[in-house]
């Protein structure tokens, strides 16, 4: 094993001798070819060896090395084994010209400061040793296991194989990151080792069958050996998951972490499926039915369907509902005359007709819904079509050649409309028609712009708007506005009636990408407009403010954007993509797991859910809104304004209470009580106390009504006989009282006030049973009791969230670093997720047995979080802020997992699987049901 593998072109022989004797002087190993392996010896297996035992592979980056043939080759089998990589810069390189390093930092290398840059290549080379050292030993076994056609001999077994399983499940966080065959190797350890206990144990049942609390002991171990190895699986899956959602891979990368939680329900799983769920959020489906780039695109005027077109196959109509292909209504689709090299592709606006056109000059029409091909058109043109629009109603073909000539063709009778030469100096390379067919724009390879009047026969050119290639154009539905882009990146808007600029929504990009072929859409009442090229992103543009759209984002999704388009009520955009995929968002709005409930008020707002979770209570000091959460619609129940504590009664939530805000200390404290059911106002609570009331909470059995005020008292309501059962008080009315909570079994109740006391309180002596946090100089802002009783979660000022053992009566482990104040936490029915809210902005949900914050946080709120509440089923999770701000939130794994399976739209396939899972006939990641189509793939 050596510390470094040097990649170098012989041009660089002088310098890489220099470095090699410079390491070896200081105690390193270094491997290197520096005088020619004998020829004798099979070099490249050599070199293999040599590259898979070293802890890290230095590539010395110079002209001769990033064109050099065995360089690459040796750098995509260091990328392939995921050594630890370092490029060394020697002679300095345009970063374009070598891509496949960029995504590693370039270390430079001075030559007038030779031994000071060794030290400083040195210490990147021994960065995290001892992680680089397991590595490559895993890396160097698993490799020597698949050359020997998986001998099991050589699997690993015992503590070795329980070190390799702790090094996996450590993967997620380091670099180089295990590999695909290191992860197989360690699993069909464990899993032969599984199978070697099983066949033993078997055979000493059989024979030692009175030894039944021994095999008990071993069934135990096995079962912790299978959860061990489960639990690794699970782990790496979801580090390869976010691995590949970084190579915007987004269909595999929510497969992977699909199959994460299906494997082990580990936090990293869940936390890498919410990651994506939240990063992708009005990211509706992706479609997969295309072999090369989709060209057009249309929705139906319901919105629910979609056809895509590619230049050498047949429209796809898809059913968006279900997520997949519609069969076509054609008994034989092989007669249709495709061009064989197709150049050109358009499909009009009302999805009736697809026009393409090849290198023979001719123009096939083909009606959609039958796929019938029409009799080619003659496209009276002595060059190819390089470019092909359609007026809206399909009636106006314009038909652009490689001269810059123009055909406009009348589909329907087949006859030519006129036929445009161009004025441009140099060669054209865009058309578009508007959408009545009365104006063509060309675009050309000069920047210019020019329209071309059809009736009048009059041609304008527009002032020069472009420094490079006019490669799209797109006319507003209303043809008042056109637009244009060029191979620079840059957007330019016309009106198309003054023949003048109007803005520059992008400017120039200063380095574009290389073969860039812009597209533009706009959307049917013309107020965006949607611009994508062959990089990775696409933008959202208001025509109004001609500003970008930043709240809703078109993603990086890998493959290059060819074509756009918008549903006809402008919610919806379809994307094609350069691989074939069609990407469908939502842009009506930013759509994610969480959505807010349409709240007026600016001021702190609290919430709390009815047993049923069928209403969703929220108050503040303007507002108390009863909702109906199913439809996400506020009753018409006269409750009044203003909340300072807001409860619903167990079991049943017919009763609802609401301590009406902001009475001054002077008058008497009230709760006023609501009839939900019957939608009818109460006789109030009349407490006889001149008090300010902070806080309510029902006991389990709606019989006792605890009431929290500011003044320090807490008063405990008898709800059958509508009069006070006790007072009970700290004897400081420095203490406010900011939360109340009872125990599932209803003897105890917690009290957090806001400066430094915690009180648990004992109801049948109705005296302090303890002071949890007593050594805390903390104020105890949220409280909840997990639904078993045995735990008490308290978030307080000072960021932290304590969890304190209720029987026992004390702290466990280390508090939860929540960051700022925390104002409110909220436990789920299971007491395995805990949710908290706090001053910092932030909503965060946590794994109650690990303290691991569970995916990112929500910080959608924009505001202080002032109350959290999760459901009584767990499914959901309502915030409210200080800015009056309500959301809920979808906390619920099946529906991340319907949600995430919708949007992959597909199975892993079985090298996927193999690759990933070592079993490529593992079941189904996305049941059929769920995906909204059969288990094969596109």
């Amino acid at each position: 094993m050596s510390d470094v593998f040097i990649s170098y072109s012989r041009k660089d022989l002088e310098f890489v001798t220099k470095l090699h004797d410079s390491l070896v002087g200081r105690q390193r190993t270094v491997w290197v070819d520096l005088h020619d392996i004998p020829p004798t010896v099979e070099w490249r297996l050599k070199i293999r060896e040599g590259l898979e035992g070293a802890r890290a592979f230095v590539f010395v980056i110079s002209p001769a090395s990033i064109i050099s043939i065995e360089c690459q080759k040796e750098l995509a089998q260091a990328v392939g084994s995921h050594k630890r990589l370092i490029p060394l810069v020697y002679h300095q390189v345009d970063p374009n010209e070598a891509p496949e390093l960029n995504k590693w930092n370039w270390l430079a290398f001075n030559a007038n400061d030779f031994e000071a840059s060794v030290e400083t290549l040195l210490k990147e080379v021994d960065i995290d040793h001892a992680w680089v050292d397991q590595h490559t030993l895993r890396l160097t076994q698993s490799r020597d296991w698949q050359a020997k056609r998986r001998d099991k001999s050589l699997l690993l077994r015992g503590s070795e194989l329980k070190r390799a399983e702790d090094w996996l499940a450590q993967g997620s966080q380091k670099e180089p990151q295990p590999t695909a065959i290191q992860t197989q190797y360690i699993l069909a350890s464990r899993q032969a080792e599984t199978r070697r206990k099983q066949v033993f144990w078997r055979s000493v049942s059989a024979v030692f069958v009175a030894v039944l609390s021994l095999l008990g002991l071993y069934v135990r171990q096995l079962l912790v050996a299978i959860e061990r190895g489960k639990v690794a699986l699970s782990r790496h899956l979801a580090a390869e998951s976010r691995s590949q959602l970084k190579n915007q891979r987004i269909d595999l990368a929510f497969l992977l972490s699909l199959a994460a939680n299906r494997v082990h329900d580990t936090v990293e799983a869940r936390s890498v499926l919410l990651e994506e769920l939240k990063t992708y959020g009005n990211l509706f489906t992706l479609l997969h039915g295309h072999r090369d780039a989709v060209k057009g695109l249309v929705f139906s005027s319901d919105g629910g369907k979609l056809i895509s077109c590619s230049l050498t196959a047949p429209p796809v109509t898809w059913d968006l509902e279900n997520k997949k292909k519609i069969d076509s209504k054609a008994t034989d689709t092989t007669s249709i005359a495709y061009p064989k090299q197709a150049t050109a592709i358009a499909i009009s606006a009302d999805g009736k007709i697809m026009a393409s056109s090849g290198l023979d000059h001719t123009a096939t029409i083909v009606e959609v819904e039958t796929q019938k091909a029409l009799p080619a058109l003659p496209t009276n043109l002595t060059f190819p079509v390089v470019s092909i629009a359609i007026d809206a109603a399909g009636n106006t073909l314009a038909l652009l050649s490689y001269n810059g000539s123009v055909v406009l063709w009348n589909v329907k009778d087949r006859t030519i409309i006129d036929q445009i030469s161009s004025d441009h100096t140099d060669q054209v390379k865009s058309v578009a028609l508007s959408a009545n067919g009365e104006r063509v724009a060309l675009g050309s390879t000069d920047g210019a712009v020019e329209l071309w009047d059809v009736a009048a026969k009059r041609k304008d050119r527009l002032p020069l708007g472009h420094n490079a290639s006019v490669l799209s154009l797109a006319f507003s539905p209303n043809d008042k506005v056109l637009a244009s882009a060029s191979k620079d990146g840059a957007i330019v808007l016309w009106d198309v009636d003054g023949r003048d600029r109007i803005k520059q929504l992008a400017p120039p990009l200063a380095s574009p990408p290389p073969l860039d072929t812009p597209t533009l859409a706009f959307s049917p009442k013309g107020d965006r407009l949607a611009s994508g090229n062959n990089d990775c992103e696409a933008v959202l543009w208001d025509m109004t403010t001609h500003e970008r759209i930043t709240d809703i984002p078109l993603y990086c999704l890998g493959g290059g954007t060819t074509s756009l388009a918008f549903s006809r009520d402008g919610n919806r955009l379809a994307r094609g993509l350069s691989d074939g995929t069609v990407a469908i968002l939502d842009v009506a709005d930013r759509l994610h797991i969480g959505q807010p409930l349409p709240i007026r008020s600016r001021t702190a707002t609290l919430v709390a859910f009815t047993p049923d979770d069928q209403i969703l209570a929220s108050g503040n000091e303007g507002d108390t809104l009863l909702w109906e959460v199913p439809k996400r619609k506020p009753f018409n129940l006269a409750v009044a304004a203003g909340a300072s504590g807001l409860a619903f009664s167990d079991p049943d939530g017919q009763v609802f209470a609401q301590a009406t805000y902001g009475r001054r200390q002077s008058q008497e404290g009230i709760v006023e009580l609501w009839d939900v059911p019957n939608r009818k106002r109460l006789n109030p609570l009349l407490t006889g106390r001149k008090c300010t009331i902070s806080c309510l909470a029902f006991d389990r059995k709606g019989k006792t009504l605890a009431i929290g005020t500011l003044q320090g008292r807490i008063l405990l309501w008898d709800m059958v006989t509508h009069k006070l059962k006790r007072e009970l008080s700290t004897g400081d009315s420095s203490e406010p009282v900011a939360r109340v909570a009872f125990s599932p079994d209803g003897n105890l109740l917690a009290s957090g006030h806001w400066n430094k006391t915690l009180i648990l309180w004992d109801l049948s002596s109705f005296e302090p049973l303890a002071l949890p946090l007593s050594e805390k100089s903390v104020g105890s802002l949220g409280l909840a009791f997990s639904p078993d009783g045995k735990m008490l979660a308290v978030g307080c000022t000072d960021g932290k969230i304590y969890l304190w053992d209720v029987i026992n009566r004390r702290s466990i482990g280390t508090p939860i670093e929540h960051g700022g104040p925390v104002s409110s936490v909220s436990f789920d029915p299971f007491g395995k997720i805990l949710a908290s809210g706090g001053a910092d902005n932030q909503v965060i949900l946590w794994d109650v047995g690990s303290r691991q914050r569970i995916g990112p946080s929500f910080l959608d709120h924009g505001g202080e979080v002032t109350d959290v509440a999760i459901s009584h089923n767990g499914k959901l999770l309502a915030s409210g802020a200080r800015n009056g701000s309500v959301f809920l939130w979808d906390i619920d794994i099946e529906s991340w997992k319907s949600r995430a399976c919708r949007i992959a739209n597909r199975d892993l396939t079985a090298e996927e699987k193999e690759s990933y899972l070592g079993d490529k006939d593992y079941a189904p990641v996305c049941e059929p049901t769920i995906r909204g189509q059969s288990s094969e793939s596109d």
